[in-house]
């Protein structure tokens, strides 16, 4: 092969890992805190359990802003959670229920609102906390194979930037040692 060709391949390998590092940081949302935020009475007494059990306060009523565009017109709304909580790299929205935390949580507009939730925080998972009980509820979901290809799609990516980085290795060491540098 030519100089010519091995440059090539060197801007195609860079141009897909510029690529794929770009792909890697859209899905989160960097939301800041607001300062003076602070817990209520309720999430304190949620947060003093989790905390207990190692868990670190990462967000006190993390905020998203969202706009809805219908016919070309622009309204906007802030979606607003009580507070996250991260332990072992895994990110958790706590969210402080009134009643009977298992009825609430089948209950169809309690599904609706937590999958709403899922939607905007994307949590690794749920803790619900019912005052009246003083309990703490871990809820996650599970979602069907193949429902979402966002996970295909990366672990795809990741072989096709590994194999081209091979190609292009084995390529660089057959010019190196047929005599193109020495």
């Amino acid at each position: 092969m030519r100089p010519l060709d091995y440059i090539l391949l060197l801007l195609l390998c860079s141009a897909f890992l510029i690529y794929y590092l770009k792909q890697r940081r859209k899905p989160k949302q960097r939301r800041s805190r607001r300062p003076g935020n602070q817990l209520t009475r309720r999430e304190l007494k949620a947060w003093r359990k989790l905390q207990l059990q190692g868990y670190k306060l990462e967000e006190i009523h993390p905020t998203v802003p969202v706009k809805v565009i219908c016919d070309q017109k622009e309204k906007g709304f802030t979606w607003e959670g009580n507070f996250t909580v991260t332990r072992g790299g895994k990110s958790y929205l706590v969210r402080v229920i009134k009643g009977d935390g298992a009825s609430s949580a089948a209950r169809a507009a309690g599904r609706e609102a937590l999958l709403l939730d899922q939607l905007v925080y994307q949590p690794h998972g749920f803790f619900l906390y019912e005052e009246e009980k003083d309990e703490l509820m871990e809820l996650k979901f599970a979602f069907e194979e193949g429902a979402g290809s966002s996970a295909r799609n990366y672990l795809l990516m990741r072989l096709g930037l590994i194999l081209i980085i091979i190609v292009a290795l084995v390529l660089l060491f057959r010019y190196l040692f047929e005599g193109g540098f020495l």
